[in-house]
């Protein structure tokens, strides 16, 4: 049953899983500077670039960059840490694939964390186990 902590936390695990692999993450970055408005800032990040070049070959490239991003995206911790949604970071780097001069690359961010995690285990814990006692008493 889902209500049962192993089970629950098995399933939690895989959708966390799909979560990061479909880039609704943050991602750590780094400020680098002032921004060329009071709204946006220049960070650093580092996005991990693959290409498939055989059959279960990838060739892989970690590379820094440096963007300029709105501030109102930005998501600060308690202990200072600067997040960015991993979405954006990627929307932003799509112009320099060229940069790459090859087509097919692909970017990830192994560093990319799903900030609020915990709360939706919860609250999602919470509704699972009221639905399950719901329909044993129906």
């Amino acid at each position: 049953m889902i209500h049962e902590t192993s089970t629950y936390n098995d399933w939690f695990a895989y959708l966390a899983i799909a979560i990061r692999r479909a880039g609704n993450c943050h991602v750590p970055a780094r400020r680098a500077g002032k921004g060329p408005t009071e709204r946006s800032c220049r960070l650093a990040v580092t996005a991990l670039w693959s290409l498939r070049t055989g059959d279960q070959v990838w060739e892989q490239e970690s590379r820094q960059h440096t963007l300029t991003l709105a501030k109102s995206l930005m998501r600060a911790d308690d202990a200072g840490m600067v997040w960015f949604p991993t979405w954006t970071l990627k929307k932003s780097l799509m112009d320099r694939r060229r940069i790459l001069k090859r087509r097919g690359w692909d970017m990830a961010f192994p560093q990319a964390m799903w900030l609020d995690q915990h709360l939706v285990k919860e609250a999602l814990r919470t509704q699972l186990v009221k639905l399950v006692q719901s329909r044993s008493h129906s």
